[in-house]
């Protein structure tokens, strides 16, 4: 059976326009490398941090809450632990990502963060690794589920390095469908709890550009994640973590 995943994208591209006379035209979604671009690959944002910056521009940030139902105005936490976890050294360790509005504290959203990293090598051919670690985010979204948030979603990001694509649209130089659909088909994913959401984020640099001033940034929920009671005990924790913000 054949699969369709719908994303909802965002591209984001910016110039820094020098003092003096203006320019006659300033391009956009070229591809180009200007003086002062870093070279540094978007697959070597540490995963902690790449949670973090997928929230941190405005333009994603609101097509993350937009496509994971996260209400206009709650709270973003990232890396928690006290006083939402009360043991450390129990799965899932830490909770990657966390969405509370205030006045909701018995509706929060909980989601595992795990990552596939992707460099091409040419238009068709691609090099990828940390798909076999996926599997590992099944255990730690079931143990989400387990502690009885609202929400609990698994959240994929695909990080590709698309800059060696240059026979290729700007904006098409994303995953190519082989390995989206081995992502998709990620190790133990039966295992997980029917409870739980499953999303898939694409991050591409499609260009020298540095990453932070052009990318394309893509999200499809595959699967919603299925509303609970949450725990009174974890409403209590999610009050103590919003007095303390």
């Amino acid at each position: 059976m054949i699969t369709t995943l719908q994303f909802r994208s965002v591209c984001f591209d910016t110039q820094i326009l020098r003092a003096g006379s203006p320019p006659d035209r300033i391009p956009f979604l070229t591809g180009d490398a200007e003086p002062g671009d870093a070279e540094s690959s978007v697959v070597t944002i540490a995963e902690k941090e790449l949670v973090r910056w997928l929230f941190a521009r405005k333009c994603s940030n609101a097509l993350m809450c937009t496509e994971l139902k996260i209400a206009e105005g709650a709270q973003l936490h990232f890396s928690v632990e006290e006083p939402v976890l009360e043991r450390r050294n129990l799965k899932p360790g830490d909770i990657d990502f966390l969405a509370v509005h205030t006045e909701r504290p018995h509706e929060a959203i909980a989601a595992e963060f795990k990552r596939v990293k992707v460099t091409a090598l040419d238009e068709h051919r691609e090099r990828t690794n940390k798909v076999e670690g996926l599997g590992r985010g099944v255990s730690q979204a079931n143990a989400l589920a387990d502690l009885g948030f609202h929400k609990c979603y698994l959240v994929v990001v695909i990080q590709v390095d698309g800059r060696t694509r240059t026979g290729l649209n700007v904006l098409s130089r994303g995953v190519n469908p082989q390995t989206m659909r081995q992502v998709y088909e990620f190790p133990l994913r039966e295992g997980l709890t029917d409870d739980v959401g499953v999303a898939f984020v694409e991050v591409v640099q499609p260009s020298p550009r540095a990453y932070s001033r052009m990318a394309k940034i893509g999200i499809c929920v595959d699967r919603r994640a299925r509303p609970r009671e949450q725990r009174q005990d974890i409403t209590n924790r999610v009050r103590a973590l919003l007095r303390r913000a």
